[in-house]
């Protein structure tokens, strides 16, 4: 299991400690240039389409929501799975919004829109402190909406383990309890199919 990270972020400390006393690698992805991350046409409509769902204005360059935007965006790049812990808003959002909230919104929402052609389940899990449950993404479509793309929270307790390259996030709000998710998360089970992602 390799943690990609963006560098000092506070919503993925707990994970790094994780990580590295379960035998895990931490890789830090370069996220130092970013003022003209998203200057491209490509990279620009992304940001737009991922506010949008977000129900937010896009950010502007120099900003701490663009930064954090920026550093969702390249790390939703480099990984095969995302796990947040956190507080979901609700497990049937609407408007093609995946319904997190802050950084951990964006980085969901970025990894959610990069796989919006997927039907069915994407290697997106969500611990909701809520229901005190881990739920995974699942992508529909339905021609019949103005936006064709939707995505559901359905239950997956418990998580699989996390394998290959994968982004962690955590809430800054009860590091405590966000702790003790991740390191039930990161130990071996026998239950576990080969600890992949569906």
């Amino acid at each position: 299991m390799d943690l990609a990270v963006t560098g000092a972020v506070a919503a993925t400390n707990e994970w790094v400690s994780a990580v590295r006393a379960a035998g895990g690698s931490v890789s830090v992805i370069d996220a130092t240039s970013t003022a003209d991350h998203f200057s491209g046409p490509v990279a620009a409509a992304r940001l737009r389409d991922v506010a949008r769902r977000l129900g937010r204005p896009v950010p502007l360059p120099g900003t701490c929501t663009h930064e954090l935007a920026v550093r969702a965006d390249i790390i939703t790049a480099d990984v095969e799975a995302v796990y947040i812990v956190g507080w979901l808003t609700t497990w049937l959002p609407l408007n093609g919004t995946v319904g997190g909230g802050g950084y951990p919104g964006w980085v969901a929402q970025f990894f959610a829109s990069r796989r919006a052609e997927v039907r069915g389940a994407i290697p997106l899990f969500f611990y909701d402190f809520n229901t005190a449950s881990w739920v995974q993404c699942h992508v529909l479509h339905d021609s019949v909406l103005r936006d064709p793309v939707r995505y559901v929270w359905r239950l997956c307790s418990p998580a699989p383990r996390p394998a290959g390259r994968f982004a962690g996030i955590a809430s800054h709000h009860d590091m405590q309890s966000a702790a003790a998710v991740i390191t039930t998360l990161l130990q071996p089970r026998t239950d576990d199919p080969a600890t992949t992602h569906p």
